[in-house]
């Protein structure tokens, strides 16, 4: 996964003496700045290096233009937080990492989700910029040809959608009952599994019903960013 991020150009390096020391990336979400990984070698701590990488990608932020910039944070990294927060950013959401389904009447919440297709990326961006305040339909359109796309059909077309139920998808529900559907119709959960917010009691709900939580994040950002209004489950890059 680091290769076509080098590719890129859009990682950075801490290097002394020809050795490198740390690694650190930040990609462009439509406008958007987002950052990680971010990894320093554990015989360099206490040298700066973390700072000179965060240092350099919130550089290029800056350079790119972007007026927000965010990373996701373990929440157990606490010395973390506070390397971020000297560069100005903000813890503004929580989330656990859920895999499984929960327990229930599945014909309840099974009729609506069906597989997105390219005619629904136009409706699934709109709802981004709506409900995020930014344009992820690259992502849309990659989720849709890997097949892990999913959308709630509404009265006038998509009403919710999801770009992964996983670490590097994000998911776009107008309340529990259509992000249950997404839940249920979901091929498989990526990584440690979807990034569920703890602040609605969602997170509690589900865990109630035999969904297991692997671990903890929080979104922190610098600049603007808009709460979203619906239930939001955020990619690992935010």
């Amino acid at each position: 996964a680091i290769a076509p991020i080098i590719a890129s150009g859009s990682a950075v390096v801490a290097e002394v003496n020809g050795e490198i020391l740390g690694f650190g990336a930040i990609l462009d979400l439509g406008g958007v700045g987002s950052i990680g990984p971010i990894a320093t070698r554990v015989d360099a701590e206490g040298r700066g290096v973390g700072t000179a990488v965060v240092g350099a990608l919130v550089q290029r932020a800056k350079d790119s233009g972007w007026e927000s910039v965010r990373l996701m944070r373990a929440t157990y990294q606490s010395r973390a937080a506070r390397l971020y927060e000297r560069f100005g950013f903000v813890a503004r959401a929580t989330f656990e990492a859920l895999r499984g389904v929960p327990s229930g009447d599945p014909s309840r919440h099974a009729t609506l989700a069906r597989p997105a297709v390219a005619q629904d990326v136009p409706i699934c961006v709109a709802l981004s910029r709506l409900h995020l305040g930014f344009d992820r339909g690259s992502e849309i359109e990659r989720s849709i040809e890997e097949g892990f796309a999913l959308v709630v059909e509404g009265c006038d077309g998509p009403r919710s959608y999801s770009a992964g139920l996983g670490f590097l998808g994000h998911t776009v529900a107008r309340d529990v009952t259509d992000f249950e559907m997404l839940v249920r119709a979901a091929r498989s959960f990526g990584g440690l599994g979807y990034l569920c917010p703890t602040e609605s009691g969602l997170a509690d709900s589900l865990k109630a019903r035999g969904v297991h939580s692997t671990a903890g994040y929080e979104l922190m950002v610098r600049g603007s960013w808009i709460r979203p209004e619906p239930i939001y489950c955020p990619s690992i890059r935010g």
